[in-house]
């Protein structure tokens, strides 16, 4: 939409300056400028949000790995102490 309506304008930057140099005070001119200015801070709004959530979704697979890490560690090692369990004898038992 607001690219239909910075070309209803003029359809390029040189269009609508016609070889002279940009005036401020004409309004035409600041219209245009004022458009392109606003397209390109929303192209650069899309492009934050989406590297916001791919920052956002790279964080919750590391949380998750981390998670799955210390689970596994943790059952590893619990094995581990069950398999090499020392028996004790009592003094009692021995022949």
């Amino acid at each position: 939409m607001l690219t239909k309506h910075r070309q209803s304008i003029a359809p390029t930057y040189n269009d609508l300056l016609g070889g002279q140099p940009f005036d401020p005070t004409n309004t035409t001119q600041l219209k245009y400028a004022q458009a392109m200015n606003l397209q390109t801070n929303i192209y650069t709004a899309v492009l934050a949000f989406g590297l916001a959530q791919s920052i956002m979704a790279n964080g919750a697979f590391m949380l998750a790995t981390g998670i799955a890490f210390v689970v596994l560690v943790s059952c590893f090692s619990s094995w581990q102490r069950n398999r090499f369990k020392i028996v004790k004898f009592k003094s009692s038992n021995l022949v």
